[in-house]
């Protein structure tokens, strides 16, 4: 039964993200979620308080899907100049996609509005922060980078991280860059990075 429950929640969760970046937040209802999803709007409830609460599950699934591996191998990195440059490369492509950038800019228009935003980022980015901080704290301890607050570091690369592209991208001035732009950026980032902090 237990299995038919957590298959049932992540179905709605699936259709309400198409939902989502299909028409926005404010133009989704939970009305069309249950109609899309073949069910009552009573069934949506059972799993979810309100719609706010079934968005914010949304954003929370593609943060434990999409970026916490990319961050994850970078916390296992052996060398952190490299990982540096590959967590850039691989998540500037993730913030690129059509999917991310939609729920990033709902995230940033409904957040505050809303009253969800200090859940999604406790739930997700702070997570990631976090583990990103403590691989920097650990290349401190061992004299590759120099001594500093590791969380506001780690907050520095990641905006390096989205600078240019990402940042365009997000305020829809300009196309989807090719590859050979995606890993100058991200080698820009990680340089630039490392010329501040390296020990």
């Amino acid at each position: 039964m237990r299995v038919k429950t957590e298959a049932r929640r992540q179905a709605i969760m699936d259709v309400a993200a198409d939902a989502f970046r299909e028409r926005g937040f404010d133009a989704t209802s939970m009305s069309d979620v249950a109609a899309r999803l073949g069910g009552s709007k009573a069934t949506l409830y059972n799993y979810f308080r309100s719609k706010e609460a079934l968005f914010a599950a949304v954003m929370m699934e593609a943060v434990k899907a999409q970026a916490r591996p990319i961050v994850e191998t970078f916390a296992a990195s052996s060398d952190v100049e490299a990982g540096l440059h590959r967590f850039a490369r691989e998540y500037i492509r993730l913030m690129l996609q059509p999917d991310v950038l939609a729920m990033n800019r709902m995230c940033v228009a409904e957040g505050e509005r809303c009253g969800f935003g200090a859940e999604l980022f406790e739930a997700g980015p702070k997570i990631l922060i976090t583990m990103i901080s403590e691989r920097l704290q650990k290349a401190m301890d061992a004299g590759v980078l120099r001594q500093a607050d590791p969380w506001r570091a780690a907050f520095h690369f990641k905006g390096l991280c989205g600078t240019g592209l990402v940042d365009m991208r997000l305020h829809g001035c300009r196309a989807q860059p090719s590859e050979a732009e995606i890993e100058e950026s991200a080698d820009a980032a990680a340089d630039t990075f490392l010329r501040a902090y390296r020990a």
